[in-house]
């Protein structure tokens, strides 16, 4: 439906109060769905349903401890709507095996020196670690600021 003019507006015309119902009514509608379509995603800083704020549509929480990320086309990782993946931590030394003496994943080299002493260097930055743990976990969360996303799906 697109925006609609009352049949009898006019200068200095009246418009009886059940046309001027339907002209607000419709047009209120034309824009709720044209802001808002179903799919939209509604941010704010306020956990009230926009279902219930706005007064239309029927919103679900969605994203929950997800950060958004724009598609592109070109990364298999980002290339569909609402695909989601990545993960809080990353865990590199529990990676090296019996006789192996080095990993390197994204950025982070291990090396062993076959006992239970290992070098990390993350990013240029140094670190050594032993013992019998054979696992860092490292956190891998960007910088972030919370906030309540909706999903309108109807």
């Amino acid at each position: 439906m697109a925006w609609s003019v009352p049949k009898t507006w006019g200068y200095k015309e009246t418009l009886s109060s059940s046309d001027l119902n339907t002209y607000v009514r419709d047009n209120l509608s034309f824009l709720k769905n044209t802001v808002y379509p179903v799919g939209s995603i509604y941010l704010s800083v306020v956990s009230t349903n926009p279902g219930t704020s706005l007064g239309f549509g029927t919103w679900v929480a969605f994203g929950l401890g997800q950060t958004l990320v724009a598609i592109n086309a070109a990364d298999a990782d980002f290339n569909v709507a609402e695909k989601a993946g990545g993960a809080k931590t990353v865990n590199g030394i529990d990676h090296l095996h019996s006789g192996t003496t080095s990993v390197s994943n994204n950025n982070m080299n291990v090396t062993s020196d076959g006992s239970s002493q290992f070098a990390i260097n993350i990013h240029g930055h140094n670190f050594t670690t032993s013992g019998a743990d054979r696992s860092l976990a490292m956190s891998v969360v960007q910088p972030y600021i919370t906030v309540y996303m909706f999903k309108r799906t109807a």
